[in-house]
């Protein structure tokens, strides 16, 4: 609910309790503060639960590097990854989706999909989240031909595109004027079975003939 005050108070009432928080205390609470954007108490947190002898662990570390990716400090979320490797902790798939998701926001398309390589060498697989992270980063970089490859990778590996990846698609022709590509684009979500939300963009006017 971001109310981050009452939880503080609640992390607070139990040190003076005398109960110690362990990984999952402190890093619920990293997690509240990266979601909301503030990076500074929650790399606080983080530095704190070390010199209290609590350990993060890969959820922890996925917390502050989303939170970094969202408030577009790259370079310290790249950072904290290279500390994970350092010790031990293996990044899972939602750490590099988090990295993927901030480099594809910051149009460093290149940086995004070295990370899925580097996911594949590690064999950790992308899962639909991860490809809808790219496939809107090569839309908005005008990159359809890379999308629908990406598309087609996705069906290859048994993921089936969702009604996110298919308005990201959408979206994406429509910017580059082609309305047909979206259009068959939208006939086919139908026929797939997949129901279109708030998100998708409606058909513009003749489209639907």
């Amino acid at each position: 609910m971001n109310k981050l005050a009452e939880a503080c108070g609640f992390f607070k009432e139990m040190t003076e309790k005398g109960l110690i928080p362990d990984t999952i205390s402190y890093t619920t609470l990293i997690a509240g503060f990266s979601r909301t954007g503030d990076m500074k108490k929650a790399w606080a947190l983080f530095n704190l639960m070390q010199q209290r002898g609590s350990s993060p662990d890969v959820v922890t570390y996925t917390c502050l590097i989303d939170g970094f990716c969202k408030s577009h400090r790259m370079d310290l979320a790249s950072s904290l990854v290279e500390e994970m490797i350092r010790n031990n902790i293996t990044p899972n798939v939602v750490t590099y989706t988090c990295l993927i998701d901030g480099f594809c926001k910051s149009q460093r398309m290149d940086l995004a999909s070295s990370l899925v390589d580097e996911m594949n060498r590690n064999n950790i697989n992308p899962d639909v989240v991860t490809y809808n992270c790219l496939i809107d980063g090569f839309c908005k970089s005008q990159r359809m031909d890379l999308a629908s490859l990406l598309v087609d990778e996705m069906i290859r590996n048994n993921i089936t595109p969702n009604v996110v990846i298919f308005t990201t698609l959408m979206a994406g022709y429509r910017r580059l004027g082609d309305f047909e590509k979206a259009h068959n684009l939208f006939i086919e979500m139908k026929k797939s079975g997949i129901l279109p939300d708030d998100r998708t963009p409606g058909l513009h006017a003749g489209e639907n003939n």
